[in-house]
């Protein structure tokens, strides 16, 4: 089984800032790089805050989005 570099560069690419906008959800979306620039598909993506832990995984392209509370 191959195993990605320990190192990647999360680049997010748009944050709605958390706790910062108003309305009732935040929208988190970004690339998932290694340490090349090279797109990484179907890597695993967490958030973490207060408690909570929300999860995702990349697409085909290496980008995720997530659709957090305010």
């Amino acid at each position: 089984m191959k195993t990605l570099a320990a190192r990647v560069l999360i680049v997010l690419t748009s944050f709605g800032a958390l706790g910062l906008c108003s309305g009732q959800a935040a929208t988190l979306n970004g690339l998932v790089l290694d340490q090349g620039g090279g797109l990484i598909p179907s890597a695993s993506v967490s958030v973490y805050s207060e408690g909570y832990e929300w999860q995702t995984k990349t697409n085909a392209r290496g980008a995720f989005q997530f659709e957090l509370p305010k």
